[in-house]
């Protein structure tokens, strides 16, 4: 699912910027064009084996 890999890169960027913060409570959301939620994921649930570089 390109969402959820799209989604999992952006949490680990994040958590790869700042590697010190307690990243137990942040999630990343995801909503369509108008609003919608398509997608929540927590931050501790991300694939760390997720390509950063992949489109």
């Amino acid at each position: 699912m390109q969402v959820r890999r799209h989604a999992d890169r952006v949490a680990l960027a994040l958590m790869e910027a700042v590697e010190w913060f307690d990243w137990g409570r942040w999630q990343v959301e995801v909503y369509d064009p108008k609003g919608r939620p398509v997608w929540l994921r927590a931050f501790q649930d991300v694939d760390i084996d997720v390509d950063l570089k992949a489109a």
